[in-house]
């Protein structure tokens, strides 16, 4: 029997310790996955803890798990930016310094404010237009403007929406940039995004209101737009 024997001492933290948002900066939903990385070649034994969610908001709040590549977590209520932090210790408790990663969540259902340079058109030439202003609150992608039946129509209630048939017409869900077949669109802001207060600007002739909801009255004319961030629409 021996009359020595050794004990390794390992004051050494993991290294290379990192954090990342899969999917990219923004989300829409509460619940994402995450990356976690370590540099260390044999993790046996290791462990990690997660906070700056919504099962752990402090350090103090989260317990020591095993180590994994990825976990999903839910992120804490309201909309904004979501710092997510993690640490890892080995087999003996070193605990590496915090990583983190960031995301911003965007749950908004965004709405627009609507006018009209007109709110009466008649097919004759120099009245059978109206420019129609929308402003959104939020960065929006798409937009859709439709003849409803009802105010409280939502963007694909297609039994209270008239759907135009004429090739090319507005009652249609578009991305930007959009021309019609007889009126035309511009907006404020980059190639595909109309940012938030700025204007998307409509021209709309009779026919187009005529394809969509024939007869003579007055028509409701719904805008919807579709958020960039969250990818919800309007209501």
């Amino acid at each position: 029997m021996a009359n020595y024997i050794y004990i390794t001492l390992d004051t050494a933290a993991p290294g290379g310790v990192a954090a990342e948002a899969k999917g990219g900066g923004d989300t829409a939903s509460r619940i994402i996955p995450i990356s976690i990385s370590c540099s260390d070649q044999d993790k046996t034994g290791y462990e990690m803890k997660i906070w700056g969610t919504a099962e752990a908001i402090n350090e103090e709040d989260a317990n020591w798990e095993p180590f994994s590549e990825t976990k999903t977590v839910t992120l804490a209520d309201g909309d904004g930016l979501k710092t997510i932090y993690v640490k890892v210790r080995d087999d003996v408790y070193n605990e590496s310094p915090e990583a983190s990663c960031t995301v911003t969540l965007f749950t908004n259902v965004p709405s627009v404010s609507v006018s009209a340079g007109l709110s009466k058109i008649s097919k004759i030439p120099g009245k059978d237009t109206t420019v129609i202003t929308c402003v959104p609150d939020d960065d929006v992608t798409a937009f859709k403007i439709v003849a409803a039946d009802s105010a409280d129509a939502l963007y694909n209630d297609e039994s209270n929406i008239s759907i135009g048939t004429a090739g090319g017409s507005f009652f249609k869900t578009d991305d930007f940039p959009e021309i019609t077949a007889s009126g035309s669109l511009e907006y404020q802001g980059e190639e595909t995004v109309c940012a938030a207060g700025n204007s998307i600007i409509f021209t709309l002739k009779a026919e187009d209101i005529e394809n969509a909801s024939p007869g003579d009255g007055a028509k409701l004319l719904k805008v919807f737009v579709k958020s960039a961030h969250s990818g919800k629409w309007s209501e």
